[in-house]
This record gives C-alpha cells, sequence and structure tokens, in this order.
C-alpha cells in the first residue's frame, strides 16, 4: 500500500509508536500461502464488511485492502459514512471490519488508555467480553502504575495481545505537513497537527 499509493504514507507500521517499530511486523507473506491457508480455514466466500468515515485516503486504503483481499479469495465489501455515523455503536456492530487512524497527544500513555477505554471508540466496539475485560484488568495495573516507563511497557504488552488476537491490524504511518505564508515566524505543530497561535509572529 505504502508503495503503490505513495502521499502521506511515510512507512509500514506495527504498532501505535512509530519508535517501537519492528520491521518483521507484516512481512513475508506470499500470496500463495494465503490462499492455503485460506483454503483449510472456515471461510466459504462470506462477505466481509469493511467500515471506514469519510476521507480520500480511507476511501483509497480501503478500497486498496479490498482489491488485495480479492487477490486471495476474500470477499470485503466497503462502507464509508460520515464519522459521527461510525461512532455509533449500533452502526459499529454490523462491521466485521473498521479502518480507522490514531493520534496519539503530548503524552501518548493518556492518549492509549483514553482509546482504550473510550465506549464510543472503534477498538472497544469491536471486542468480545472476554477480550474487553482483559483490557480493563490491564488499565487498571497500568493507571495504578505510577512510573512512567513501566506504563509504557504495560500498554505495551496490551496492544501486543491484541495484535496477537488478531483485534488490531496495524497499516501505516502518516507524515502530516502544513503550509503556511512565508510572511509568518514561529509556526510549529503539536502532535496533533495544530499551530500554538500565540508563538506565531509576522515577519516585517
Amino acid at each position: 500500500m505504502v508503495k503503490e499509493l505513495g502521499g502521506k504514507r511515510e512507512q509500514p507500521s506495527s504498532g501505535f509508536n512509530p519508535y517501537d517499530h519492528d520491521e518483521a511486523y507484516g512481512r513475508g507473506g506470499e500470496l500463495m500461502l494465503a490462499r492455503a491457508c485460506l483454503a483449510e480455514s472456515a471461510y466459504r466466500g462470506e462477505i466481509l464488511t469493511l467500515y471506514t468515515y469519510e476521507m480520500t485516503s480511507n476511501e483509497l486504503d480501503t478500497e486498496w485492502i479490498r482489491r488485495a483481499c480479492e487477490d486471495i479469495g476474500v470477499k470485503v465489501e466497503v462502507h464509508v459514512m460520515p464519522i459521527r455515523e461510525l461512532s455509533n455503536p449500533v452502526v459499529l456492530k454490523q462491521a466485521d471490519m473498521i479502518y480507522a487512524g490514531e493520534v496519539l497527544g503530548n503524552e501518548p500513555s493518556v492518549s492509549l488508555i483514553e482509546m482504550y477505554r473510550c465506549h464510543h471508540g472503534y477498538i472497544r466496539n469491536h471486542l468480545d467480553e472476554a477480550a474487553r475485560n482483559g483490557v480493563d484488568r490491564a488499565l487498571s495495573e497500568v493507571m495504578a502504575e505510577p512510573d512512567y516507563t513501566v506504563r509504557r511497557i504495560l500498554l505495551r504488552r496490551i496492544e501486543d495481545q491484541l495484535k496477537r488476537d488478531h483485534h488490531l491490524l496495524f497499516m501505516y504511518y502518516s507524515i502530516h505537513i502544513v503550509g503556511h505564508d512565508q510572511s509568518l515566524g514561529g509556526i510549529t505543530l503539536d502532535t496533533w497537527g495544530k499551530i500554538n497561535y500565540k508563538d506565531v509572529w509576522v515577519k516585517r
């Protein structure tokens, strides 16, 4: 996808934190092996639904995924809708898969805790009861831990477990670029890609 679609797709991802990137994640997949595994599975041509919210990159990505799945014999139907509608738990339950992006804030551990706990989020609503309870137990340990480094390790364990159970599949890290008039100085972006306007000044 990164090679074929380009654009803001900077590099393949293996998790939420680009600094913990695992080069081996998602590599080495062969089409013939995928087709053989599919033939041995319980899949019998059912149509899987892939939901995403309206955004040009999402629509291009999900179409790419649909074609890639089709190449190995998996039928995928893409549904694109307004982001507010996709946040509806009733709508989320209709989806076999959800394609969405996530941006971590200035304190990544807080962002991750909020993401896992969010009752209107894409992850929590797609976990079964056992997985949800497991995440909640792990989060209780995270929130009771005062040491930042240990918290980060505990959060990484949650992510790794969700990856092992195929609740999460990571695609790519995005690069964000913002243009501005050359007469403006002090332009910097925070983690959310926004400008702190109190630091902006006009060049004379």
